[in-house]
């Protein structure tokens, strides 16, 4: 099980929190290293003091193109607000900073009085935390189905982009394979040894991916004009980051 981290995050500019999801500017700091499951505890400027406002804990996280989000799935308040120089924590120079373990435990039960696998999970008992877990299940079902499951750049091993999501694919009007990419996208012009004419399955026919799509949509008779926003990702097939146990690095359809 790999070992959880605790981070500081400081709410301001670059930082936007409604409680139960915290988005975080890019520019403003480095979350690479963020995980699932990791301790958070937030602080923020009132009247000149940098106070303690809440732990939490992250259950996922959601990469975009400018920000990354923090869902969360525990949340415990201090009530009220305590400085952050009572548990030993200096003002942070950036809005995400890595945490001390021992002092983000120690500072959690000192302000609430427990440890951290007993901070209370979301059970959806007011309107807000019901939105949020519906929130939750719709991203979830985005992520897995749609993608990107991992954020804009994202590496997909052991499979093809389209064995990893059913939904949102286009292909250009060109099917050829390069040699080098015939094995993992099987070519469903291929001959059929077998000589069977059977249909072709939609999940490998090359020919039932579409190459460009559309929208239609209504607008008041008075609007003036209309304003539509996409965005999408082409992924190409080369060497990960990753590498094997024997150091050498991995095939992989990356997200560009």
């Amino acid at each position: 099980m790999a070992e959880v981290g605790a981070w500081l995050v400081r709410r301001g500019p670059d930082v936007r929190s409604d409680n139960l999801k915290i988005a975080v500017d890019h520019v403003s700091s480095d979350l690479r290293g963020i995980r699932e499951g990791d301790g958070l505890l937030l602080v923020e400027e009132k009247s000149g003091s940098l106070d303690v406002a809440f732990f939490a804990r992250i259950y996922r996280v959601r990469r975009g193109l400018d920000e990354t989000a923090l869902l969360l799935d525990g949340l415990l308040p201090v009530e009220p607000p305590r400085p952050s120089r009572d548990f030993g924590i200096q003002p942070p120079t950036v809005a995400v900073s890595r945490l001390e373990w021992p002092t983000f435990e120690s500072a959690l039960k000192t302000a609430c009085g427990i440890d951290f696998p007993a901070l209370p999970i979301i059970e959806g008992k007011t309107p807000e935390e019901r939105n949020h877990i519906r929130d939750l299940l719709q991203w979830a079902v985005e992520d897995d189905l749609l993608g990107p499951a991992d954020g804009p750049v994202e590496e997909i091993v052991g499979m093809s982009v389209r064995d990893r999501y059913l939904v949102g694919k286009l292909a250009p009007p060109d099917t050829r394979v390069p040699d080098d990419q015939v094995e993992d996208l099987p070519d469903a012009a291929t001959a059929n040894p077998e000589g069977d004419d059977r249909e072709a399955e939609a999940s490998t026919s090359n020919s039932l991916v579409p190459s460009s799509f559309g929208f239609t949509f209504c607008v008041d008779g008075s609007a003036k004009a209309v304003e539509v926003r996409a965005s999408w990702g082409r992924y190409e097939r080369t060497e990960s980051e990753r590498t094997t146990e024997d150091g050498k690095p991995i095939r992989c359809w990356k997200r560009i």
